[in-house]
């Protein structure tokens, strides 16, 4: 019995790490959008620059 508990909590802890790293990626690919818009918005801003000097 407690080795099937053992395996049990073993097995949640197991699901619990994979949900982490899954965050994890989320969490990467919303900063790369954010560069993304950044230099977007950057190269946006430095044609009105130009032509504003």
């Amino acid at each position: 019995m407690n080795k099937s508990a053992d395996l049990g909590s073993n097995i949640d802890k197991k699901k619990k790490k994979k949900k982490k790293k899954k965050k994890k990626k989320k969490k990467k690919k919303k900063k790369k959008k954010k560069k993304k818009k950044k230099k977007e918005e950057e190269e946006e801003e430095q044609p009105a620059k130009l032509t504003a000097s």
